[in-house]
């Protein structure tokens, strides 16, 4: 069972990354704001199907949502 402390570990470890790369994409910040944290309830809801190790592929799937 994943906690809140463990997901916000996470939102802390990748938020950073994934806004850098919508911003690269996407010059709008308001609306990189929302992809990024659409990406992350995504990752919320699906975490029982998502194996441990695998969050840079979740990272790299978000990226793949904007480009």
């Amino acid at each position: 069972m994943t906690t809140k402390r463990e997901i916000d570990r996470i939102v802390e470890k990748y938020s950073d990354m994934l806004l850098r790369i919508a911003l690269h994409h996407i010059h709008n910040y308001a609306q990189v704001q929302d992809i990024v944290q659409d990406a992350f309830i995504k990752f919320c809801i699906n975490l029982l199907n998502l194996k441990v190790g695998k969050g840079k592929s979740m990272a790299y799937s978000c990226h793949k949502q904007f480009v």
